[in-house]
């Protein structure tokens, strides 16, 4: 672990120009890798380091047969930005949602980090099926952290936030859409019925634990292509194409 750390450190170092306030302990570090095709991310910690090498090899397979130059990619909840540069990579034009404060912070610098900014338009929004005042609920405020939450309550870790329906937001019709929102598909599904007539595809993250019946009903107008397990034995990737 400490050789290959080291390595990390080294490469950090060859790219200083990239990289502001570079810090090393061993509680604290904050390192940058390739990811995938050239693709840098940066890392705040070790732990979300290692979390995040274990790629979703289906998704990388959906991105690279099926986005185009100048198609448009939604990445609703885009965390650190892994899969939003691998699609403007590819050419398209990609809006990337993101809610957690933390999450962003982590994202706009890979955007920078990058050189995607005329590429990615990161939104600091929480996606739902309408447009009100909800409380996003976090489950550590960590960068690279998943499983937070949106709710009609506060807890003791949460903050006011405004919930957008997609279809309010008037942006660029989808070509594609990734989402994973950790439990919250079928709302941000509800929000977005106009969006959905123009998307060509779509990759959702379901858990099988949870009645889905309402997810399938709403994505009718489309074909389920494969269905991918993840990590865990209960949540799967589904990609579905239009018919």
């Amino acid at each position: 672990m400490m050789r290959k750390l080291l390595r990390d450190i080294r490469y950090n170092r060859r790219h200083a120009n990239l990289v502001d306030g570079f810090i090393l302990s061993l509680k604290n570090i904050e390192i940058v890798r390739p990811y995938h095709n050239s693709i840098l991310i940066r890392y705040d910690s070790l732990s979300e380091l290692k979390r995040f090498q274990k790629e979703e090899p289906e998704t990388l397979k959906w991105i690279s047969d099926y986005v185009k130059p100048g198609d448009v990619f939604y990445d609703i909840g885009a965390c650190l930005g892994q899969y939003s540069f691998l699609a403007a990579k590819k050419g398209a034009n990609v809006a990337a949602f993101e809610p957690s404060f933390s999450n962003f912070h982590a994202l706009t610098k890979n955007i920078f980090l990058n050189k995607f900014q005329d590429k990615i338009s990161p939104f600091m929004i929480a996606l739902s099926d309408k447009t009100e005042l909800k409380f996003f609920s976090y489950k550590n405020l960590k960068p690279g952290t998943s499983h937070h939450k949106l709710s009609d309550t506060r807890s003791h870790l949460s903050v006011p936030v405004l919930a957008c329906a997609l279809d309010d937001l008037k942006l660029a019709e989808p070509t594609h859409i990734k989402l994973d929102t950790d439990g919250h598909e079928l709302e941000v599904l509800n929000g977005a019925k106009e969006t959905l007539k123009t998307v060509h595809s779509l990759m959702v993250e379901i858990d099988e634990r949870k009645d889905n019946r309402d997810i399938f009903d709403a994505l009718k107008q489309f074909e389920l292509l494969n269905k991918y397990q993840r990590l865990t034995d209960y949540t799967y990737n589904y990609l579905w194409v239009r018919r």
